[in-house]
């Protein structure tokens, strides 16, 4: 099989399978189900994964992953705490929100809170940086989070900007610079 034609299957599992996590919950569907609505085998789909907790892993990661490219292409300067970076952030989590609703729904939100932090320590924390700089990380993620979750319960009802003003507010200190 090739590597498009895996890609292809795997995109068909993925839809299939949010398809069914917003009208059931994770536990009521089968592998028979996914195979059946994706127009796959059985045989397929554990070729393709071990398990439905591994499609959402999968989706979010490559979801991470060309979110990593665009910030590379968008970013040249790469500076933790920067307001563009985070506007970013922000709309592009706006623009795969059913998606990320479908993990908060099925019970998977931690999934997005773990790739937020791999994100950002890939992104910004080098070996020999200090332990300050990884607990900063840390915390920040855990305010991208949280105030991702609580802008989707309100329905966004302000916009990525102004979010990501609120967040920066709290992370960069008088002098413009953010925490290390």
């Amino acid at each position: 099989m090739s590597k498009t034609d895996n890609t292809i299957i795997k995109e068909c599992i993925t839809t299939a399978f949010v398809k069914l996590l917003k009208s059931k919950p994770i536990s009521k569907i089968s592998i028979t189900e996914i195979s059946k609505v994706s127009g796959v085998s059985r045989m397929t789909f554990y070729r393709t994964f071990t398990s439905k907790e591994e499609i959402l892993t999968n989706h979010l990661y490559y979801l991470i992953d060309k979110f990593r490219i665009e910030s590379k292409e968008l970013y040249k300067n790469n500076v933790f705490g920067d307001i563009e970076a985070l506007n970013h952030c922000f709309a592009y989590c706006n623009e795969y929100r059913e998606f990320i609703a479908v993990i908060f729904k099925a019970g998977f939100s931690t999934l997005f809170l773990q790739a937020i932090i791999q994100y950002l320590l890939d992104a910004y924390y080098k070996p020999g940086d200090s332990i300050r700089k990884y607990y900063s990380l840390q915390c920040y993620a855990g305010a991208i989070y949280n105030a991702y979750a609580t802008w989707d319960k309100n329905n966004h009802d302000i916009s990525a900007q102004e979010l990501s003003e609120l967040i920066h507010e709290y992370f960069v200190n008088k002098n413009g610079d953010s925490i290390q």
